[in-house]
């Protein structure tokens, strides 16, 4: 704690201070005399060789900046007295609510306003209860994902049949050129190509205009761009494609059984149904976690209400959005379409933003008060359980995260592990069946419907009331 600053604090709410910061002049004037002398090495004045200007002189024409840059450093040197004398952590910038141009004569006094961390109370746990559904791996999911893997390794072989006309689901060999105001486009260009009818290419439309046409023939047709294209420079363009399809080629799919499984490399196919059940299993058992911890911290905040400082909040929301800019960019969308800075993005992303750093200041202090940490057989075993999902080496993987930023993250990681284990022992979790919340949404949604519906809206017309007949 530096002597030369002293701060007394006043209590504005939970998460604001007015600190009134009194700056020593000795701390002050040493400041000010290495500012000059500074000023004074390379100021170059007619008459006067570099270092060589009066002191009288460079005070006269120079004191007033260095008065100026010396009231800067004194602001920023007080706000790292903060928290040794505060105890508070800031979390936003000095709000500046009093304060003079310092004249270099006397201490300087200041006030100022910040934000700082929430300090949380205890947090309570009791009472808490969820539902978490058991999970079951149907067959029918594992035939499914078989299905897909015998579908990937398909040899692609000639139509053996009297047929000459392209249908749904064929594969196409052909060739194709795309013309834009009459010059062809060289990104626009296949030899030979092959192109499945049933999925939908970069190329819009182009797989739907090829069902009908005839082996052997010329075809030529018009196809329109969409605006959010991925390539800017097609976005909207009305384009002319003409070429000729070679022939229909059609998937050859290989026999499900032992040799399928053994080009898998597994022992036989039980051995690979086994291997795909347990993988749908590992991604049911992640899916669940992330839902059954979301719901488990709503219920969290809501026990454990208490203010975080809007500053906080919107610097968060600002990486939210980033954030969500760098998946779009990674999946190929059109990110930048959107502008992800816009205070209507922003609103949107800034409850979620608030929820997780709601979420993060009750995690540290859950670990804090029941004293979880990491330890360095928690870090061992973590890198061997990634040694042992990945079939890789102990020291390689321990050495990609040898980085300190990398580390902090892990351990970061295994430290949200170790709450979310000491909550699934101390909260009540009721096990219930497969599929119990998809139909419980369901029922919820029939019954709004049903809410919803009112017939003196003009849903259905009321059926007109019969006369008694004379």
């Amino acid at each position: 704690m530096n002597e030369s600053f002293k701060l007394e604090s006043k209590e504005l709410s939970p998460i604001e201070r007015e600190i009134t910061a009194t700056v020593a002049e000795a701390w002050l004037k040493e400041r000010i005399e290495a500012g000059l002398k500074e000023v004074r090495k390379h100021a170059q004045l007619k008459g006067f060789r570099p270092g060589r200007v009066p002191m009288s002189l460079v005070k006269k024409m120079f004191l007033p900046n260095v008065l100026q840059e010396t009231q800067t450093d004194a602001i920023q040197a007080t706000l790292e007295e903060v928290y040794p004398q505060l105890q508070v952590m800031p979390v936003s910038s000095p709000n500046l609510t009093k304060v003079e141009a310092y004249k270099g004569e006397g201490d300087m006094t200041f006030t100022f306003t910040i934000e700082i961390r929430p300090e949380l109370g205890d947090v309570a746990f009791d009472g808490i209860e969820l539902e978490r559904e058991r999970i079951d791996v149907k067959e029918e999911l594992v035939d499914a994902t078989l299905e897909r893997a015998r579908t990937a390794r398909a040899n692609l072989i000639d139509l053996d049949e009297d047929r000459d006309v392209v249908e749904k689901g064929d594969f196409v060999d052909l060739d194709f050129q795309g013309i834009v105001d009459g010059k062809p486009i060289k990104d626009l260009k296949g030899e030979h190509a092959v192109m499945e009818t049933d999925r939908q290419s970069r190329i819009p439309q182009f797989e739907e205009n090829l069902i009908g046409k005839k082996v052997g023939e010329d075809f030529r047709f018009d196809v329109t761009f969409p605006g959010d294209h991925p390539v800017e420079d097609m976005r909207g363009k009305n384009v002319t494609f003409e070429g000729k399809i070679h022939g229909i080629k059609v998937r050859d799919l290989p026999e499900l059984d032992d040799e399928f499984a053994k080009d898998m490399d597994f022992e036989n196919l039980d051995a690979l149904k086994e291997h795909i059940r347990g993988d749908l299993k590992k991604h049911e058992e992640n899916q669940q976690k992330r839902d059954f911890a979301q719901r488990l911290f709503e219920q969290l905040r809501s026990k454990n209400p208490f203010d975080m400082p809007p500053s906080l909040i919107q610097r968060y929301t600002i990486d939210l959005a980033e954030e969500r800019k760098k998946q779009f960019e990674q999946m190929g969308l059109p990110a930048g379409q959107i502008d992800f800075g816009s205070e209507e993005i922003l609103a949107t992303l800034r409850p979620e933003a608030e929820d997780r750093l709601r979420n993060t200041f009750l995690q540290d202090k859950l670990a804090k008060q029941e004293n979880l940490t990491v330890t360095d057989e928690d870090y061992e075993a973590f890198y061997q359980k990634m040694a042992d999902e990945t079939k890789g080496n102990v020291a390689r993987i321990k050495a990609q995260y040898d980085k300190p930023e990398i580390r902090e993250n892990l351990m970061y990681q295994i430290l949200e592990d170790k709450v979310m284990a000491f909550l699934e022992e101390n909260v009540t979790i009721n096990e219930v069946e497969p599929g119990t919340f998809a139909k419980r949404a369901l029922k919820e949604e029939e019954e709004a419907r049903k809410d919803d519906f009112n017939p003196e809206q003009g849903d259905i017309e009321p059926a007109p009331e019969k006369k008694d007949e004379e």
